[in-house]
């Protein structure tokens, strides 16, 4: 569960552009972030998220390589 603000780490082996999505029970992408190849951290403020259960992708080429979940509470 994330209270103030959660950090996503991303590490990836190729050098193009890879999307972070952030989406709801519903399916609805609440935040897309593009992120370079290699290492990254996303900071997701806490106040950007409703209370609720969100599925985070990371997309390479448009293809679905990673899935992970969280939990944002109040």
């Amino acid at each position: 569960p994330i209270n103030e603000y959660s950090v996503i780490a991303v590490n990836t082996a190729n050098e193009n552009e890879n999307v972070v999505e952030v989406t709801d029970l519903f399916g609805r992408v609440v935040k897309r972030i593009k992120v370079q190849g290699g290492y990254s951290e996303v900071q997701i403020p806490r106040t950007e998220l409703s209370k609720g259960i969100y599925t985070i992708l990371l997309l390479q080429n448009g293809q679905k390589v990673a899935v992970s979940r969280m939990t944002v509470i109040e």
